[in-house]
Order: structure tokens, then sequence, then C-alpha cells
């Protein structure tokens, strides 16, 4: 029986400020970590996307998170693409993958810290498969038949991740229909909803931070979600 730790959509800027005060930072990333630890940490740790938008802070995250978790494993969610300020776009020259690629050699040296990106990896006997599956226009081209650069436009017209997503996108795309007669015993992992899919049976519960803990221009860009900025607290998932 294998266990592992299943968290999503971090944000971690939005709870702990990014800034040149790396005192108060490291102090901050400190506390928050607490938060998040479960009693008990299984060896596996999943972040099913959505890091946070700073690339060197979410590195000192994962740096204690190994600390208490001997495996982690990665997949990039529509956060990790962000370009959030003028000078960030014109630091990875308008091309979001350039920033995703730059996380990627920042935590190639942190042994078995493993990010999927239409990959997989073995850890103890169970196979992890994952891959961030944003916007590559599958439907549009397989299904509508439509062009590509009419797809994009109209992306660029609808899409809030439009304006911070820089660079064509070519992002890996995955069918799994074929597989879904073969699924039992296995669990579907995600992020990006912001809510509970899973069944009553698997909650292990969600941790709602106080209003207190976030900064108030954090706040306003979820507003649409709700009063409070919720996470997901390392859900407990059992494979037999």
């Amino acid at each position: 029986m294998v266990k592992f730790d299943l968290i999503s959509d971090i944000h971690l800027d939005f709870w702990v400020e990014y800034s040149g005060n790396l005192t108060k930072m490291n102090r901050q990333l400190d506390a928050f970590i607490q938060l998040l630890l479960p009693a008990s940490p299984s060896s596996t740790l999943v972040i099913a996307g959505d890091l946070g938008h700073f690339n060197k802070q979410n590195a000192m995250m994962l740096t204690r998170l190994k600390e208490h978790y001997p495996h982690i494993v990665i997949a990039a969610g529509n956060h990790d693409y962000y370009l959030v300020s003028k000078s960030i776009k014109n630091k990875y020259k308008k091309n979001s993958f350039h920033r995703w690629a730059e996380m990627k050699r920042l935590l190639d040296p942190m042994p078995d810290v493993h990010i999927l990106d239409g990959s997989s990896i073995v850890i103890d006997g169970i196979r992890f498969g994952g891959c961030g599956m944003w916007y590559d226009f599958q439907y549009g081209l397989q299904v509508l038949k439509a062009d590509e650069a009419r797809i994009y436009d109209h992306w660029k017209t609808i899409s809030n991740d439009s304006a911070l997503i820089e660079g064509r996108l070519r992002f890996y795309y995955f069918d799994g229909s074929e597989y879904f007669g073969h699924i039992h015993n296995k669990i579907w992992c995600f992020g990006h909803v912001h809510s509970r899919m899973d069944t009553p049976a698997m909650a292990a519960g969600l941790l709602m931070l106080r209003s207190r803990w976030v900064k108030k221009e954090a706040l306003e860009k979820e507003s649409s979600r709700a009063q409070f900025i919720t996470i997901r607290v390392l859900d407990r998932y059992t494979i037999q």
C-alpha cells in the first residue's frame, strides 16, 4: 500500500510577499510551510500545478518541502507560465516558456524532485505520469477543424491568461480516452479548479486561511472566486 500527499494552486506569492528582504521572506516561508504540512508527511508529495509567479521564491519553498518529502512530483499550471510585470516580461523576452525552462533548471540540482512534462516516473513501484494541459488548441484543430491562427487570435480576446502568458502556445496535449477502461485502482490528480472534485470518503479537508494573511492586491485578484482564498492542504491518497 503506497500513500502520497497532494496539493495544488499554491500561488505562493499571494501568501508570502516576494521582496528583496530575504530575512523577512524566509521567516514568512517557514511559517507558511508549517501551515501546509500534515502531522506525518508521506514519502511523496504531488504538486498539481500553480506554484507561484516567481521562480526563485518557488525554489525556496520547494527546498523547504524537500526537507519533509523524499520525493516531490510537479506538473505545471497556467500560473507557472505567467509573466506578471513589465520587468519580468523583459527578463524572459516575452516568452513564458523561457520562465518555465528556468524553473526546471533551478530544480534540476534537487535530488528526487521530478517535473512531469508529458513524462512519467516510478516511485516506490508506482508510476506517476503528468503534464500541464493548457491551450494547445487540439479541440479547435481536430474537432472544429479551425485554423490555428484564428483560434489563437480568438484565445487572445477571451482568456484572462492571454494577458500574462506570452509566446505562441505549444503545450503538451494528452488524450487519455483510450485508457478510460483501465483506470481501476488509479488516481487522477489535477488542480486549477480551486475546489474539490473527489469523493467525500477521500476528503481530508481544506484549510481556510484568514484574509489577513493575504495582501489586499492579491485578494482583489482572486475576488471573483471567494472572499477568502482557499488552498488545498496536503490531501492523503492511498494506492492499494
